[in-house]
């Protein structure tokens, strides 16, 4: 979905959240946002679902090299080179940007959720909790979380699932997280079975959305092969507090790369 169709999107979806009572932190418009009880359409349960939408976000092993834009209005754009090294359940990743001389770390462990972060120019590592692993990570608007998935099925309790209002061929799963009813999360469904869209609420209120999407084709590093990849290989993101839309998009893979294991320690971090 191009940045514009998001902006459309998230002001419609803004204007439909401020218009109604979410009980529960579910929206309720009409017959087709009711909650609705398992199983899923298709006979799956809400937990089978999830799994399935795991395994379309998996990325293989190796390195991927892409960006970071940030759009915000009436202010320059903000380009940023990010890394990142996936030896699953684990990954590693660098984010930089030379213009402002800033570089992030980020470590990923367990389930997906377990999230060290280390400033590099302040010498700072901090590891969110529970629901802080949601918060935007800088300007950009992207969460710890958001980088490296799935994580779906490990760390969300889903409730009900309902039509998309926006998207009638889409599909929401509404959850909550295991650790903590806040955030609530709605996953949605393309009619291909796809993960198309996360949105982030808490106490009801729309606060972030996300969408995947393909972007251009992959480069593979080293034989120059172009490829469209199984996963999203691009994120298009909105965060509604700060009015801020964001892209991370990946563009070059390394199938071949193997990192030495010690790149998965948090002390590794602040080397």
């Amino acid at each position: 979905m191009s940045f514009l169709l998001l902006f459309f999107s998230v002001f419609f979806i803004v204007s439909r959240v401020s218009a109604q009572a979410w009980p529960d932190g579910i929206p309720v418009d009409g017959e087709q946002e009711q909650r609705i009880s398992k199983p899923f359409p298709d006979g799956r349960t809400l937990q089978q679902v999830l799994e399935g939408l795991d395994r379309s976000l998996t990325r293989p092993d190796g390195l991927y090299r892409g960006t970071l834009t940030l759009l915000r209005r009436d202010e320059p754009t903000v380009v940023q080179d990010f890394e990142l090294i996936v030896r699953s359940p684990q990954a590693y990743m660098t984010i930089r940007s030379a213009r402002r001389a800033e570089e992030l770390r980020l470590l990923w462990t367990g389930r997906g959720m377990q999230v060290w972060i280390f400033d590099v120019p302040r010498r700072q590592l901090t590891r969110p909790e529970a629901s802080q692993r949601f918060d935007p990570l800088s300007a950009m608007g992207f969460s710890p979380v958001d980088f490296f998935y799935p994580w779906f099925a490990a760390n969300l309790k889903p409730h009900s699932w309902r039509v998309d209002s926006l998207r009638p061929d889409w599909t929401m799963i509404d959850c909550t997280l295991l650790e903590t009813e806040e955030p609530q999360l709605s996953i949605g469904i393309d009619s291909a079975g796809r993960p198309a869209r996360v949105e982030v609420k808490e106490r009801g209120i729309l606060l972030r959305v996300l969408e995947f999407g393909q972007g251009r084709p992959l480069l593979e590093w080293k034989t120059n092969r172009q490829f469209v990849s199984d996963f999203p290989a691009l994120y298009e993101m909105m965060d509604l507090r700060r009015a801020s839309v964001a892209r991370f998009e990946t563009r070059i893979y390394d199938p071949k790369f193997r990192p030495d294991p010690s790149l998965f320690d948090p002390d590794y971090l602040s080397r």
